[in-house]
């Protein structure tokens, strides 16, 4: 409701967010209405400790050094590490998975919203300036 008194170019995220979230979730709720099985008890919330702490181990360093090296950099190499690491092995995937996601924060950040994020510090370092 709060998004609807902001101006046009600043409510846009909330807006998009709300209708993401909302397309998304009727996309859960058919899916899991679809595929509806019998309830499993006794199946540990966790079912491995390690991993777990492998993951947020993972994050920490993710949100320490995303500010440092930039975002689109960070998040292209950690969401393969991360799905590496808690048990998805296909490489392709891994990537292509990387790449969409990346872009795809590119298009909404910088083309939708026009937000200038942080220099990536790789960008820099390979063309010599901003990026």
């Amino acid at each position: 409701m709060q998004a609807i008194a902001l101006p046009a170019r600043a409510s846009l995220f909330p807006r998009l967010e709300i209708a993401l979230l909302f397309g998304l979730s009727v996309v859960y709720l058919v899916r899991s209405l679809w595929r509806a099985q019998p309830v499993q008890s006794a199946e540990p919330f966790f079912r491995n400790l390690g991993r777990l702490l492998v993951a947020l181990v993972l994050i920490s360093c993710y949100v320490f050094i995303f500010p440092r090296i930039g975002f689109f950099t960070a998040t292209f190499v950690f969401i393969p590490v991360f799905s590496f690491v808690i048990g998805f092995r296909d490489a392709k995937t891994l990537l292509l998975g990387a790449v969409l996601f990346t872009v795809s924060a590119w298009v909404v950040f910088v083309v939708l919203l026009g937000r200038r994020l942080p220099p990536e510090a790789l960008l820099s370092a390979i063309f010599g300036g901003g990026a």
